[in-house]
């Protein structure tokens, strides 16, 4: 039996070690006392530390994330096994940053783990056909408006595509900030886990672009399946998602 109600297991960026994500939880640990925390390192070598997937080439190379599943479910098994929760998915969240997020948004949208909350901290959804097997869990995509690493456009994508398929899913994206967790970030995450593994309700949530209209070049992250899976091709403008509860207002995207 866990000696905690509830886990939230961390997934670190490329080049970076589980451990660096710890003082995340150590701010947030008065707020969820409840809440056992993990952070393990990802299971591929990395010359800076570690990471979940080859990044090399192309990162978004639907093979190589493929390829790195069966290694992410067998850690994230391990450590869920480890900390007593193998029986009580529902009450674990994955927190990810960057190549973190890639991999927890991919584990939840293929529907191969349904938990109880996920934090998207500057990530982005791989291209594939989200699943609604998991749509249960309630997803937060949290992205700084100047990310030139993972620009925000990402994660207004994936809240899209998430909500089409049925999820839940709040999205903030923060004028000023780049590719990192900011402390009002953290604090927009603590908020959601607070709500999402005591069981309260979800509320109903209107997705919004919180920084000035603009174009936003994608640039690195152009792939077609982004584009494709609109009706205009060339450009996003207004809403972009077919699923009523989702409307992202004030929000342009030029794919060029």
């Amino acid at each position: 039996m866990p000696s905690k109600s509830s886990l939230v297991i961390f997934l670190h960026g490329i080049g970076a070690s589980g451990e660096q994500l710890m003082p995340l939880a150590a701010s947030w640990r008065a707020s969820l006392p409840n809440t056992q925390f993990a952070a393990p390192d990802a299971p591929l070598p990395h010359r800076y530390g570690h990471q979940w997937f080859i990044a090399e080439g192309n990162p978004l190379d639907p093979t190589r994330i493929r390829t790195a599943r069966e290694a992410f479910d067998g850690l994230m098994n391990d450590v869920v096994r480890a900390e007593g929760f193998a029986d009580a998915h529902a009450r674990i969240a994955f927190v990810g940053l960057s190549q973190g997020s890639i991999v927890a948004l991919d584990a939840v949208a293929s529907g191969r783990w349904r938990i109880g909350a996920l934090v998207s901290f500057a990530g982005l959804l791989p291209p594939q056909q989200v699943s609604s097997a998991s749509r249960d869990t309630p997803v937060l995509l949290v992205h700084g408006q100047r990310d030139t690493t993972i620009p925000a456009t990402a994660s207004t994508l994936a809240a899209a595509q998430l909500g089409a398929a049925g999820f839940k899913v709040e999205l903030e994206i923060e004028p000023g900030v780049g590719h990192t967790i900011s402390s009002s970030g953290a604090e927009r995450a603590l908020t959601f886990l607070k709500q999402t593994l005591a069981g309260g309700a979800f509320p109903a949530v209107e997705h919004t672009y919180r920084g000035s209209d603009q174009d936003v070049d994608i640039g690195f992250w152009n792939i077609e399946w982004l584009a494709n899976r609109y009706d205009q091709p060339a450009k996003l403008d207004g809403a972009v998602s077919q699923n009523t509860t989702t409307k992202l207002r004030g929000y342009r995207a030029t794919m060029t």
